[in-house]
């Protein structure tokens, strides 16, 4: 728990203002956020442009003791609760996240599980976190302040830097799936020489693999987010910052540019590029390279246009 004044005044340190004080006293307690729909009288929300002109109704409805609102909104259609305090603020879902990260995060104690299986050859940075189920092989190098959650499979040859987190069930390092025709009409397995390096503060969800380098190394750069259930295969370069969401699956050989959004179930066809600060849309099919900045979707995957 933490008082009003207590949230209130962080807010203010980082930039806003109050606009309803409301009726509730300083000292309040405040037990955590919520959404602005469902909180009650000992908790915190926000609100900005995302609801549409029912955002207004929304806040003069909220029983949030503290609401957090986006100062983009139309001041002449605020009608605050009588005893909500109210703050403005330029961007107020990452107000109430920062507010919510710095006095409601509880974060586990760096261990590493007993029934955690690690190389001796292993190398582990200081502060990791490394869970139940965990198997970690030869000639892998993990970064400071990571997290690695139960039953991931982290095999040979992969290099995580700092504050990495992954999610639990995920497989790191594994040869893809890249054959050559024999003579006879069966197929041998390409071997993977290479490795898969994660650069710092990337997040890698449940249930997603990452394929090593047969030729190149896949790389998954600087402050990459992967969602759950992603397929990334041999040889993919993921610039810095770009989100791949749930369901996708990125070829082999494909690289992204930093800043992009790939939308849930795309599948993106091997060998091409995808440019900085591009958006796939949601189960696009996409079968040729995309330029910077630009926006496609649909099967195939089509440039969107204003």
């Amino acid at each position: 728990m933490v008082t009003l004044v207590k949230l209130i005044s962080f807010l203010a340190a980082n930039g806003g203002k109050i606009v309803h004080r409301g009726s509730l006293s300083d000292d309040h307690q405040i037990k955590g956020p919520r959404n602005g729909d469902q909180a009650s009288s000992d908790e915190f929300t926000f609100f900005n442009t995302k609801a549409g002109d029912a955002v207004y109704d929304k806040i003069a409805a909220s029983d949030a003791a503290l609401i957090i609102v986006e100062d983009s909104l139309d001041d002449t259609r605020f009608c605050f609760p009588e005893t909500a305090c109210v703050f403005l603020s330029p961007d107020a879902k990452k107000a109430m996240m920062e507010a919510a990260k710095t006095y409601f995060l509880r974060t586990p104690a760096a261990t590493i599980h007993p029934h955690a299986s690690i190389h001796p050859e292993a190398v582990i940075g200081r502060n990791a976190s490394i869970g139940a189920g965990v198997v970690i092989e030869q000639d892998v190098t993990i970064g400071e302040y990571c997290t690695i959650e139960p039953n991931v499979y982290i095999q040979s040859g992969t290099v995580i830097g700092d504050r990495v987190h992954i999610k639990a069930n995920t497989v790191i390092g594994g040869n893809g799936f890249g054959y050559v025709k024999t003579d006879d009409g069966s197929f041998e397995h390409l071997p993977h020489f290479l490795k898969v390096i994660i650069e710092d503060d990337v997040h890698i969800g449940s249930n997603t693999c990452v394929d090593r380098g047969s030729l190149s190394d896949t790389i998954i750069r600087k402050g990459v987010k992967i969602d759950n259930l992603v397929h990334i295969a041999h040889n993919v370069d993921i610039g810095e910052h770009t989100l791949v969401i749930a369901c996708s699956m990125i070829a082999g050989s494909v690289k992204i540019g930093e800043q992009a959004w790939i939308a849930p179930a795309a599948s993106i066809k091997n060998g091409i590029t995808i440019g900085s600060h591009t958006t796939i849309g949601m189960s696009s099919l996409v079968l040729k390279s995309v330029e910077d900045g630009k926006t496609v979707a649909g099967v195939p995957a089509k440039e969107l246009t204003k």
